[in-house]
């Protein structure tokens, strides 16, 4: 009980954060909210604002350490920071390095998450406050290392989002120089999504007859 009480509050605590930039930003306080945004990365994270689209992604990873396991509240507060963050770049008329420094803490955000995800440390309750599908619009996809592209096919694999997790997929195989581990994988994936119900393949927008015709394509890939 004193567990699922604690949880409630930390996700509160950190939608009344965001819902509070929010309020800033829709009134025109871009200045409050930046600061708003810099004071929590300094006092939750140690972190200093100005440097975090040149702090490598694993460094930010082991902010949100606990032992061997990620926090997932830190990790999603620190995921949401980092993209509250990079609003600013893309409300003004960005410079090249402007736009490459949202970019960049864009995707420091993506790896968070997907870090915590890969985990299996996310809060229950993260689609309200991280809204992934629209942190992968705002990103430049060409960008986003293989690294990256493998933790999100997984993501979207885990989550039932088998198109999704299709689309990212053949993205890795069509830009990897050695595809044919992907391949392999690719076929594994395939294989188990037809060991599933046809009710499991409509909800996540690839029915039977799409996973079929994929299977087949990549056999013929081997």
């Amino acid at each position: 009980m004193f567990q699922r009480d604690w949880l409630i509050r930390q996700l509160e605590m950190l939608s009344a954060l965001l819902a509070q930039i929010l309020l800033l930003r829709r009134s025109g306080d871009d200045k409050a909210a930046q600061a708003l945004i810099d004071e929590a990365c300094r006092e939750l994270f140690g972190l200093e604002p100005r440097l975090l689209a040149l702090m490598p992604e694993e460094f930010l990873i082991d902010k949100v350490r606990s032992g061997n396991r990620i926090d997932g509240h830190r990790a999603l507060a620190l995921a949401a920071l980092l993209r509250a963050r990079a609003d600013p770049c893309q409300q003004s008329s960005p410079s090249v390095l402007e736009d490459s420094s949202q970019q960049a803490l864009l995707q420091r955000s993506l790896a968070v998450f997907l870090a915590c995800a890969e985990d299996g440390t996310l809060p229950p309750d993260h689609e309200q406050l991280y809204d992934i599908h629209q942190a992968l619009n705002e990103v430049d996809h060409e960008a986003l290392g293989p690294q990256l592209q493998y933790r999100l096919f997984h993501y979207f694999e885990d989550t039932g989002q088998y198109a999704e997790a299709e689309n990212v997929l053949f993205e890795l195989i069509e830009s990897s120089a050695a595809p044919q581990a992907l391949i392999a994988e690719g076929v594994a994936f395939y294989e188990w999504l037809l060991e599933q119900n046809d009710a499991d393949l409509e909800a996540g927008n690839l029915p039977r007859d799409e996973v079929n015709e994929s299977l087949a394509r990549l056999l013929a890939m081997q």
